[in-house]
């Protein structure tokens, strides 16, 4: 509805300091899995002149995850290079082929702690997902560094059960005696 000039670049992203050294290829691994694991990151979405649309995608082949090896350049060097990638980074989510999600890991050299860049499309991230995210990626990476088979909490309601209930309870009319307090609340300036 507020028809954003660029609506795949509206995200939430972190960038955190990591003391560990990382292994790229079961970070890309762990990714993956969180991809396996959490539906709504694979959503994708169209919009045309009836508005937008959703769907669960499958698996993609390519795991946007990149490794990057900035160990070589002087800090100052590093740092213009993380705020170059992270914009590029924030500017390539798709929406409508994917992915919504990035992940890229900047080694600093074997003194200096690491970064790890997660960027997030809005749609399929808020506040309270990030810890839940957060908690799994770092759940599946140690345990693949530790040989093992990562576990995670079960799913819980899917998607499309979600919003199966989600319509139905707003049909049911059980909401009905707040819509007036609501239509007051929206009209009132801010």
């Amino acid at each position: 509805e507020q028809e954003f000039a660029e609506p795949q670049h509206w995200n939430q992203a972190l960038l955190l300091e990591v003391r560990q050294t990382l292994d790229p290829a079961l970070m890309k691994q762990a990714v993956e899995r969180l991809l396996v694991h959490h539906d709504a990151l694979r959503l994708r979405f169209t919009g045309n002149e009836n508005g937008w649309h959703q769907m669960n995608a499958d698996l993609a082949a390519d795991v946007p995850f990149h490794w990057y090896d900035l160990s070589a350049l002087a800090e100052k060097q590093q740092i213009n290079r993380i705020e170059s990638i992270a914009g590029e980074t924030q500017a390539s989510l798709d929406l409508v082929s994917g992915p919504l999600l990035r992940l890229v890991v900047f080694n600093l050299g074997a003194d200096k702690s690491s970064r790890l860049l997660l960027v997030i499309h809005h749609l399929v991230v808020d506040g309270v997902s990030w810890r839940i995210l957060l908690d799994d990626l770092e759940r599946i990476y140690n345990a693949l560094r530790r040989g093992e088979s990562p576990s995670l909490p079960a799913k819980t309601t899917s998607y499309l059960q979600w919003s199966e209930k989600l319509q139905a309870e707003a049909l049911s009319g059980v909401f009905a005696g707040e819509l007036e307090y609501w239509s007051n609340v929206i009209e009132q300036p801010v």
